[in-house]
């Protein structure tokens, strides 16, 4: 009969700790689901200033053909941030006049620029390093040329992931030990019984 409380009692420990388990697991998708869309839009209106200031800086490099300095805003605002994968300033005809790839083009990402660049677009493109956002933004309403500039979710994916798992796991604990508290307390309960 011990035998059988015995192994009673570890069935019903065992399954409170799944239910533990799949409480930290189902907090976790939830936080995730909710920090998704906010990631896409942070991201979006994040590369469109971005877009904005590499185009209102770049206008007078294109209208003076000075390439080097156009180039050297392009290299600098892509390193001043980790969400920034690429930037490409095309001038008024699409003639591509700088980019931040250093070793060349991907292809058909120049193909992909839509006719009209006279006003301010985002869309998704998928990539063999997830999900860009790229997002086009015209200088001086295009009549000088245009900026793109891909944002990946990389990084801010990376980083609210592993908040959402610290979350989870702190969850996990502290539900384990409010278990094995419990665990104690109603064993000293039943012991005289």
């Amino acid at each position: 009969m011990k035998r059988l409380l015995c192994s009673f009692y570890y069935r019903i420990f065992a399954m409170a700790l799944l239910l533990i388990l799949l409480l930290s697991l189902s907090i976790g998708a939830i936080l995730w689901n909710t920090f998704e869309d906010l990631i896409s839009r942070q991201l979006e209106k994040y590369g469109t200033e971005i877009a904005r200031h590499v185009a209102m800086a770049g206008g007078n490099y294109i209208l003076t053909e000075d390439l080097y300095n156009l180039y050297e805003l392009a290299a600098q605002t892509a390193a001043s941030s980790e969400d920034v994968r690429y930037i490409l300033i095309f001038d008024s005809k699409g003639q591509l006049l700088a980019h931040t790839f250093p070793t060349g083009l991907p292809r058909n990402l120049i193909a992909q620029t839509e006719d009209n660049f006279q006003q301010e677009q985002s869309r998704l493109l998928r990539s063999n390093e997830g999900m860009i956002h790229d997002i086009l933004s015209p200088i001086e309403n295009g009549a000088v040329g245009y900026v793109r500039v891909g944002m990946t979710e990389v990084h801010m994916r990376n980083t609210v992931g592993a908040r959402i798992r610290s979350i989870g796991l702190a969850i996990f604990l502290i539900c384990l030990i409010a278990a094995l508290l419990s665990n104690g307390i109603s064993t000293l309960i039943a012991k005289p019984l």
